[in-house]
């Protein structure tokens, strides 16, 4: 069979698979509920935490600054590389940015592979690669943060971080069995959706990390909203979704949090024009809304759900 055919054929077979493989990131335990909260110490130690009252909540701009003295790549939002020892390069920092956050995810590997998934020439590598070692520099004992990789082996020192690792850290008990403190903590990392300055065509590599960083971030703005609709807290339930919103601002879910935030606040404005974006945006592309969708728009509309015979 052609290379073109067989892979139309294996793109129209996933298609149809229903075989789907679990979010890493939402604990299936077998013994109970998915959704059920947290356990006693559920929160993980590895990271620090803020103490966040239920009556002050960061600022929407708020951002947590990163935990570690080294080298920090952020990409929950604009790339940014901060705490280097070195001076930023004159010429290709975003491609700098890219090699740092493909070696953070490929830790070990080597030349071809980077060359392969990056598409670049390996001397176009070699520069760059040089340019982001003296970006990066070395720690207070000499050791530099992007070794030569003379046994073909590329890997960052261990110090080397980003904000991507640190809330996966904060999750690492699952979405919906982490404290609320930590799922907090964790959308406070988020500046706005994931790669955002990346043009199309860039961070080719990443597109399965970049999604899986979206819908992460999703599900822990609708976990930590219910948590604060089931509680009575309005302000924690408005602010998680406004976040989680950053980084996906059409989803469907998040949109239905915001809509019961602001209908159990009594502010009929923000509902009403809540409403006439979530339908409107549906027709635009011409998709069906959830049917958890339907059922709040007309209870916020009104008064109740539509009588539907079984």
């Amino acid at each position: 069979m052609p290379p073109a055919r067989r892979a139309i054929v294996e793109l129209l077979d996933a298609a149809d698979d229903t075989d789907y493989e679990e979010a890493w990131w939402w604990r299936f335990d077998g013994d109970g509920d998915p959704h059920a909260g947290p356990p006693a110490g559920a929160d993980v130690p590895l990271v620090a935490l803020p103490t966040v009252p239920a009556t002050s909540l960061p600022e929407e701009s708020t951002v947590l600054a990163p935990p570690i003295d080294a080298p920090f790549l952020k990409i929950l939002g604009p790339v940014e590389l901060v705490n280097t020892r070195g001076r930023q390069p004159s010429r290709a920092v975003r491609q700098c940015q890219e090699y740092c956050a493909w070696i953070l995810h490929h830790p070990g590997s080597n030349a071809v592979r980077m060359t392969r998934d990056l598409l670049i020439a390996d001397t176009t590598r070699r520069s760059n690669m040089s340019r982001l070692r003296a970006w990066l520099g070395a720690d207070e004992a000499g050791e530099p943060y992007l070794p030569d990789a003379y046994t073909g082996h590329i890997a960052l020192h261990p110090g080397v971080s980003s904000d991507w690792e640190q809330l996966q850290l904060l999750i690492s008990v699952g979405v919906n069995k982490a404290g609320d403190e930590a799922l907090v903590a964790a959308l406070s990392m988020v500046r706005g959706a994931p790669l955002a300055d990346a043009a199309p065509g860039e961070w080719r590599w990443a597109e399965e990390l970049r999604t899986d960083m979206v819908c992460t971030i999703r599900d822990i703005g609708v976990t930590l909203g219910e948590r604060g609709l089931a509680a009575g807290n309005v302000d924690l339930a408005r602010w998680a979704a406004a976040r989680a919103l950053s980084a996906a601002p059409e989803d469907e879910m998040l949109l239905r949090l915001r809509l019961r935030s602001e209908h159990l606040a009594g502010n009929r404005f923000e509902v009403e024009r809540l409403v006439l974006h979530i339908t409107r945006h549906a027709r635009l592309l011409g998709v069906d809304l959830q049917d958890e969708t339907v059922e709040l728009l007309q209870e916020v509309m009104e008064g109740q759900a539509r009588a539907r015979l079984a």
